[in-house]
Order: C-alpha cells, then sequence, then structure tokens
C-alpha cells in the first residue's frame, strides 16, 4: 500500500511535504532550547508530546495519497491541547508560555500543503483549541491571553508565507503533469505500432460477442440479439451486435449495479476491466433455459472475458482520443464545404427555378448555359478540395515545395498564373507549426481564386525556423464586404492562434489582398529579410 501510495503522489507534492517537515523541525528546535535552559520537566514533556504529534503526523502524511488536509488538522487540534495542558500544569514557569510558539507552525504546514485557505483553518483551529481548553481549566490569565494573542499574529503571517510557497509549487506539479501526459503520449504511439489487431471498438465488439454466444451455447445457455454497448456520459452508446430489440433500461440496471441483471428472459452483462464498467451486454435468452443461480452462472463467463474487456475498453479510449484530435479539423471542412460547394449549390438551384418559369427557349438557353458554368465551377471546386486534401508536409516534402505543388495543381486547374518564390535554409519546421501554415497558405489561395477575380497570384514562402512567413497576394478586385456566413478568414485566424502566428490582411498596391501569416509572431520579419531577402525563389510550370 506504501508503494502505491508513493508511486501516485507528485513530485511537487513530495517536496511540499518534506517542505512541512522542515518547517516542523525548525518549530520544534526554536521552543526546546528554552525548555532545556529552564530544565522545567512539564514544559519539557509538552515540547516531547509535541514532536511526537508532529514526527506521527510526518509518517501518516507521507503514507496517504488523499487525507492529508485532515490529518493536519487533528495534529494542529492536538497541538493546541498539548500547549493548554502544558500552561496549566506549568503556571508559575517562565518557560511556559514559551512554549507557545508552536502555535504558528500549523497554519505554516497546511498553507504548505493545501493553501490559504487551509492555513487560516489549521490557525483557527489550533487556536481555538488552546484557548478553549486553557479556559476550562481556568489556566487563562492576561499574560497568556497578550502571549497567545502575539503567535496569533505571527501564525497568521507565517500562514501567508507557506501559501506563497504552496502556489511556487504548484507551478511544478503544472510542469510535472504536462510530463506526465508527455510520456504517455509517446506510449500511446509506440502501443499503437506495436498491436497485432486493429484498434476498432466494432471489430473487437463483434470478436467478444462471438465469443461470448460461444461460452453460453456450451454453457447450455442458448441466447439471440446479443448487443454491445458503453456507457459513455451517463448513456449507452452502441459498439456492436444487434441494433434493436434489446432492453436498455435493463443494461442501464446492470451497470448502475455492476453485476448481471436478469427480466424474464432478458439480461444485461457488464463486462470489467480492473473494477472499472468497460460495456454491457444485453440479449435474450431460450425460454427453456433454467433460471436458478443464473446470475452466478453469467458472472463467471463474464469473467472469463477480462482480457476481451481490456482489449475493448482500450479500442474505446483511443476511438475518442482520436475523435477528439479530428474536431477541429472536421469544423474545418464543414465551413470550408459551407463556404464553397454549398454555396455554389444554392446557386444552382435558384437558376433551376429560373428556368422553371421561362418558357422562351431563347431564355432557357441562356440560362442553361450559364447552369453549365455554375456546374463547372462546382466541380472545379470539388477538385481544389481534393488537391487540399492530398497535399501535405512530410519528410520528404517541406512547406515551400508542398505550397509548390498546390499552386502548380490549382494552376492546373484554373488557369490563372501562379508565380512562387520558396527560400528555405537551416532545419525545418515543427510538423504541427508547418500543417498549419500549409492550410492557412490554402486557403489563402483558394479565397482568391473563388473571389478576387485575379490572373496572377504571388506565393511567397521564407523559413528560418523556428521562424516563418508565408504571403498570398492577387491582382484582383481588392478587399470587398465580408458575407456574414462566411468563415475563412476565421478559419484562418484560428490556425494562426494555434502557432501563436500573426496574420496581417491588407490592400495590395494597384489592386488586390496581401494576406501574411508570421510564425511564431510579428518579431520574425527582420530574421527572415536579413536571412532569405536576395536568395531567388522557385516559379511552377
Amino acid at each position: 500500500m506504501r508503494a502505491l501510495a508513493g508511486a501516485a503522489l507528485t513530485d511537487a507534492q513530495r517536496r511540499r511535504r518534506g517542505m512541512a517537515g522542515i518547517a516542523r523541525a525548525f518549530g520544534l528546535i526554536a521552543v526546546l532550547a528554552p525548555a532545556l535552559s529552564s530544565q522545567d520537566g512539564v514544559v519539557l514533556l509538552g515540547v516531547v508530546a509535541v514532536g511526537a504529534i508532529w514526527a506521527t503526523t510526518q509518517v501518516v502524511e507521507h503514507r496517504l495519497v488523499r487525507g492529508v488536509f485532515t490529518a493536519e488538522l487533528v495534529s494542529a487540534g492536538l497541538v493546541g491541547l498539548v500547549c493548554a495542558v502544558t500552561c496549566y500544569l506549568a503556571p508559575e514557569s517562565d518557560s511556559g508560555p514559551g512554549i507557545l510558539g508552536v502555535l504558528a507552525i500549523p497554519p505554516v504546514t497546511a498553507a504548505i500543503l493545501r493553501g490559504a485557505q487551509a492555513g487560516m483553518l489549521a490557525l483557527a483551529t489550533c487556536i481555538g483549541v488552546f484557548v478553549t481548553i486553557a479556559c476550562l481549566l481556568d489556566a487563562m490569565t492576561l499574560q497568556l491571553a497578550s502571549t497567545t494573542f502575539t503567535w496569533l499574529l505571527t501564525g497568521l503571517g507565517f500562514g501567508l508565507i507557506g501559501a506563497a510557497l504552496h502556489s511556487t509549487l504548484l507551478g511544478s506539479d503544472q510542469i510535472a503533469a504536462h510530463r506526465s501526459a508527455q510520456s504517455l503520449i509517446h506510449q500511446l504511439v509506440s502501443v499503437s505500432d506495436r498491436l497485432g489487431s486493429p484498434l476498432e471498438p466494432e471489430v473487437l465488439g463483434t470478436d467478444l460477442l462471438n465469443r461470448l454466444s460461444a461460452s453460453l451455447g456450451a454453457a447450455d445457455l442458448p441466447v439471440r440479439g446479443l448487443m454491445l454497448q458503453a456507457p459513455t456520459d451517463g448513456e449507452l452508446v452502441w459498439v456492436a451486435g444487434a441494433a434493436t430489440g434489446s432492453n436498455c433500461d435493463l443494461a442501464m440496471q446492470a451497470v448502475v449495479s455492476a453485476r448481471p441483471t436478469v427480466m424474464a428472459h432478458s439480461f444485461a452483462l457488464p463486462l470489467l476491466s480492473d473494477g472499472r464498467i468497460v460495456a454491457v451486454v444485453s440479449g435474450h435468452l431460450s425460454p427453456t433455459v433454467d433460471r436458478i443461480a443464473l446470475s452466478e452462472r453469467l458472472q463467471r463467463l463474464a469473467g472469463g472475458l477480462e482480457d476481451q474487456a481490456v482489449v475493448l475498453e482500450t479500442a474505446l479510449l483511443f476511438t475518442r482520443f482520436r475523435n477528439t484530435a479530428t474536431v477541429a479539423e472536421r469544423r474545418r471542412l464543414a465551413r470550408e464545404i459551407h463556404d464553397g460547394v454549398a454555396q455554389d449549390l444554392a446557386s444552382v438551384g435558384y437558376l433551376l427555378d429560373a428556368i422553371n418559369g421561362h418558357p422562351d427557349p431563347l431564355e432557357q438557353a441562356l440560362l442553361l448555359e450559364q447552369l453549365r458554368g455554375f456546374l463547372t465551377e462546382v466541380l472545379a471546386d470539388l477538385r481544389r478540395a481534393l488537391v487540399d486534401l492530398r497535399t501535405d508536409t512530410g519528410p520528404g516534402q517541406s512547406l515551400g515545395a508542398a505550397l509548390e505543388d498546390l499552386a502548380r495543381n490549382v494552376q492546373t486547374l484554373t488557369g490563372i498564373a501562379f508565380h512562387v518564390r520558396a527560400a528555405e535554409a537551416g532545419t525545418r519546421l515543427r510538423p504541427e507549426v508547418e500543417a498549419e501554415l500549409l492550410r492557412i497558405g490554402q486557403e489563402a489561395i483558394t479565397n482568391a481564386v473563388r473571389h478576387s477575380g485575379a490572373t496572377d497570384i504571388w506565393v511567397t514562402c521564407r523559413v528560418a525556423a523556428p521562424y516563418a512567413e508565408v504571403s498570398v497576394s492577387d491582382n484582383g478586385c481588392g478587399l470587398g464586404t465580408a458575407r456574414a456566413d462566411s468563415h475563412g478568414l476565421q478559419i484562418m485566424r484560428e490556425r494562426a492562434r494555434l502557432i501563436g502566428a500573426e496574420l496581417v490582411l491588407t490592400t495590395r498596391p494597384g489592386g488586390g489582398v496581401v494576406l501574411k501569416v508570421r510564425a511564431p509572431g510579428a518579431s520574425t520579419t527582420d530574421d527572415l529579410d536579413s536571412d532569405f531577402g536576395s536568395q531567388p525563389g522557385r516559379v511552377p510550370a
């Protein structure tokens, strides 16, 4: 148990508990010296009692993962009790009130461990117990009350110092959390490469149901309509098996009770992994099945599926992680489809309505020709979208090369002249920075092709890692009024924020628009100009 508790503590928690122990040691030394010089046995006994309380508290806290603050409050109350009894038993001793110095230590240790609020609560507990017991024993004198007030203020100040130390160590704790997450992600990448089966919940769930069905049949428990569901956010989500026909309420009861549930000829069987409910299997038993000790028989069968439950939980967690990572990209694609193909298809619909409302053959011919042009544009947009999805940076293609390939493909599709200058030197940018800069460049090129009416587009890419700049300019109609339902610029700004870059949109002298994105920010311009200002670029064929 001790080893498990130690493993659960972060480095910052260990440091906070160590500093609390140092504070107790200094407090004990501070009151021990005058007690030894006075040679008062009662006071010495009180100091030893306080030392024993703190030593016990230190040992208990070292073993605990949770409940440390409760131990602190109990320790503070015991220290107050010992001080009150000592002052009662040694009322004439000059060093008797000196033991009250230990009353200032509990707020320090509690604040170091849990913050300012915990420190104040420990101070109130310690002083409150001391004053209450001293008054009950009729040991409270005017001099003792004055000394108590002095140590109350001292404890308040020490508690604030402890709270400041807690905040400092909390930052270290957050860094430790990031390091832990970093380690886990590295493990996920390496483990996913070594797995012998795909992490697809439906595939694994179907295999699990087949094994369970075979096991139930071998145990004279024929079943039908098996369905596997996973509890997510208080609901059951289908994973594999029959899509209908199972009792979802019965399955939820099994999840809540964590035991097999049987009602009439239906059953629900929770699958556990390390005590956690991974999924629940529900289905229908044959009416001829003997229901005596049925729940226990199902429980034994579920125990034989623990290995499959572990694999299934891994797949479910991996799917959740993957879905979270792709949500932002899905939103971006949805916005691009809304801005592009969806708008064009709406225009096609308006033209069809117009054709239907003009019976004159000549007008219909003109509208059909216009419709043909719109359909050509829709097809071109779809092809450009496919080019965008296929274009990416990688081990063999840098940011500048990827932009050059993109420009070449779009030039082939549209006939617009592209002029590309790429200057890259030294090391590559981080993969996530290259990816976001490429997507921003794609979006800028797409906007220029769709909306500017330009005949020429200039693309510049300059990289001096960690600095980079991508510029897209055109000789089109310039900045217009943005549509309320257009998200292109918003998408680019969101991408720039993700990598700490600055995005600037200006008017080009002579007409057109210039869009520049600089990473990691505006301060990179001088570095790029000094390194690459005179280097030649490349122009795609």
